[in-house]
């Protein structure tokens, strides 16, 4: 597989964002703009070209949770991770 070099300028990631955001009819903030450009980005980096592979791959990344990858402290509240500090907290108040 081949990486492709991307453009990771403010200017190009807006662009994806603004792009997903129109696609989801949504704010360009919004989590599922965010979610649907950076499976953009990273779909264009490997060289994903085939409309039929972006839509099963897009299927797969879509079924994760929302918050993988991209929301570390909601991830560890849903895997009910502990951070050291959470982990010193909780023993000071044992």
């Amino acid at each position: 597989m081949k990486i492709e070099k991307m453009e990771t300028s403010k200017e190009a990631i807006k662009a994806y964002l603004e792009d997903a955001a129109a696609s989801r009819k949504c704010e360009v903030q919004s989590g599922k703009a965010m979610r649907l450009a950076v499976f953009r980005f990273f779909a264009d980096m490997v060289g994903l070209t085939e409309q039929a592979e972006r839509n099963e791959a897009w299927k797969q990344f879509n079924a994760t949770p929302g918050w993988f990858g991209c929301n570390a402290s909601a991830a560890r509240q849903a895997l009910d991770v502990k951070t050291e500090a959470s982990k010193v907290v909780e023993e000071i108040e044992a």
